[in-house]
């Protein structure tokens, strides 16, 4: 089921949409669903509408409150989230923490707005948890917002207390997926120790053209030394920090011995009337890294007429994945990987040290695998 409110007509024909709402909880007593995805998008709106949209608005959550909290409505395991205002958002998370194993949510910084209202309560509760939360993905923009958000920069997202609630409430995940990471509060990671999968993507959209990629490596430094399983950094069009690179190696360095798969896509589009893009072009790997089985480092750059498709893989790898890597001996379309430190000494045993990296071509499908990371469905479609 897919449900979407649209201001536009809580104004113009608020009953019609009150009486939607409870035809569908009416309807849906008897059905048992796991997933919901649950979109508001908030419209530019004039000064002489705002104060009735507000009791409009105010009386739609009230009874969405009702629509959720229905006895028959058992609690759903993944939920996505791209809504404007917190009410909705500490609505449905607070009715499905003890049930919830996978959220999705949009980041905004617009709630900071909504966090200053002394009149109102918003947020979260102060025993806030998920129990079962196993996988959190925190989608960051600095899409403005007319008026409402004048701080537009997601820089400053880290000053909301109910981001900072959300992320202490989901200490116990295993794996953080950040899409365009904005800045997450000072110390909110320290508590993660369940934490073994990371992946951070980068994608110009929203007219968020730099990816604060050392500021988010620099937050995942306070991690045990060999915590993480997995590791993946996929980005293309937009800028990256300085000292990214310098940044990125020293966190490898801190994961290399735990590492089992690592995962390098750097996608760089040059376009016409805008100035090149600065990115990570040049990987430095900690040579030895014993546990790592899975490898695909790739640094593209559209102007080479490259597809997206070439890269680096573990020797061991590729014999174990016949069909799916073409091995290529025109090595010009690699990318530049030097490895660092000197080799542990125990030869065969370590994957990172005897393992040789061997450059090739993804196929078809492998391709079309990692270009729907990208994607971002229903939630970015608006």
């Amino acid at each position: 089921m897919k449900f979407a409110m649209y201001e536009i007509d809580l104004y113009l024909k608020p009953d019609h949409v009150m009486n939607l709402l409870h035809r569908g909880v009416h309807q849906m007593r008897a059905v048992k669903f796991e997933a919901m995805i649950i979109k508001n998008k908030r419209p530019g709106w004039n000064c002489d509408v705002i104060d009735k949209m507000a009791l409009l608005v105010e009386r739609f959550y009230q009874d969405f409150s009702t629509f959720v909290n229905q006895p028959e409505f058992h609690g759903v395991k993944r939920v996505t989230l791209n809504v404007e205002y917190l009410t909705p958002i500490s609505i449905l998370l607070e009715k499905f923490s003890a049930s919830l194993e996978e959220l999705d949510i949009k980041i905004k910084v617009v709630w900071i707005n909504y966090e200053r209202v002394s009149d109102k309560k918003y947020g979260f509760p102060d025993d806030f948890m998920f129990p079962k939360l196993k996988r959190l993905t925190l989608r960051f923009s600095d899409h403005k917002l007319g008026d409402l958000n004048k701080d537009g920069d997601p820089h400053n997202i880290s000053d909301s207390k109910s981001l900072k609630k959300l992320l202490e409430a989901s200490t116990r995940i295993e794996e953080l997926v950040l899409k365009n990471y904005g800045q997450l509060p000072y110390d909110s990671l320290d508590s993660f120790n369940n934490l073994r999968k990371l992946t951070i993507y980068g994608k110009n959209r929203f007219f968020q053209t730099l990816l604060n990629l050392h500021d988010c490596l620099e937050k995942f430094m306070t991690f045990p030394t060999a915590q993480l399983r997995f590791f993946k950094l996929v980005f293309r069009d937009v800028d990256v920090q300085d000292d990214a690179e310098k940044a990125l190696l020293c966190f490898l360095q801190k994961q290399r011995q735990s590492l089992k798969s690592l995962t390098l896509s750097f996608i760089l589009i040059r376009r016409k009337n805008r100035s090149p893009i600065h990115g990570i072009h040049r990987v430095t790997l900690p040579r030895c890294m014993p546990n790592l089985e899975k490898l695909w480092i790739s640094v593209e750059d559209d102007k080479l007429g490259s597809d997206s498709a070439h890269g680096f893989k573990l020797g061991s790898q590729v014999g174990k994945e016949r069909g799916e890597f073409e091995i290529v001996d025109d090595t010009s379309k690699a990318p530049w990987v030097v490895q660092d430190g000197r080799e542990c000494g125990q030869g065969l045993l370590c994957r990172g040290c005897n393992g040789s990296l061997v450059f090739g071509k993804l196929r078809q499908f492998q391709r079309d695998n990692l270009d729907s990371d990208y994607s971002d469905s229903e939630l970015e479609s608006e």
